[in-house]
């Protein structure tokens, strides 16, 4: 469970694949210094899906909604996008324990394995070889479309932005530190297995 500072939130993709029976989360933190703004961006989320990310996804998952949580600094407010949306990019998904590993760039050297989004089911069989290696035309269309997802936030958004959450506690102190805005998404051209997964965190 997350721990938000004032101002803070986090978004959630819930994605179901057909077959299993719980759905994946895939997270990204923001910062909205009011209510109205934090629902934006949770709608710009089922936005993203809609304009960038169906197309690029195999019709074996289907994002359900976006939801999140964000924090006035007092009480935590939740949001919720309904969408029910299956990708369109066609058939022979790989295997649930391998997912598109999407990197939350920001100015700063970060801690190992944060600022990471893990897409399961967005590459089909034949855009990645043996080595889990992917298709250098399909990374770079990939890289297009985040790009393209991560400028709308910033440009439709004014004052709701994309960020890296420091939420880390120790000894029941929570990491003063401020969220770090994200300069950018870079797709990655290895597919992540369930095992590196097991390794960080989202």
């Amino acid at each position: 469970m997350i721990t938000l500072k004032e101002n803070e939130g986090v978004g959630r993709w819930v994605l179901q694949q057909a077959g299993d029976s719980a759905p994946f989360n895939v997270t990204i933190g923001f910062t909205a210094t009011n209510i109205g703004l934090a629902g934006s961006f949770i709608a710009a989320m089922v936005s993203g899906w809609h304009d960038e990310l169906r197309d690029s996804t195999t019709t074996d998952l289907t994002c359900v909604e976006a939801n999140g949580l964000w924090f006035d600094g007092t009480n935590e407010h939740s949001l919720l996008e309904p969408l029910a949306e299956a990708g369109t990019g066609g058939t022979g998904v790989l295997p649930s324990n391998c997912s598109l590993l999407v990197r939350k760039n920001t100015s700063f050297a970060g801690r190992a394995f944060r600022g990471r989004m893990y897409w399961p089911s967005m590459l089909a069989e034949g855009d990645v070889d043996i080595n889990g290696i992917i298709d250098g035309a399909v990374v770079t269309a990939l890289q297009g479309h985040f790009d393209t997802l991560f400028d709308d936030y910033l440009d439709s958004i004014p004052g709701a932005v994309p960020s890296l959450l420091h939420d880390k506690v120790t000894d029941d102190v929570l990491d003063p530190t401020l969220a770090t805005p994200l300069t950018s998404l870079t797709v990655q051209p290895k597919i992540a297995t369930q095992r590196r997964r097991m390794r960080g965190s989202s």
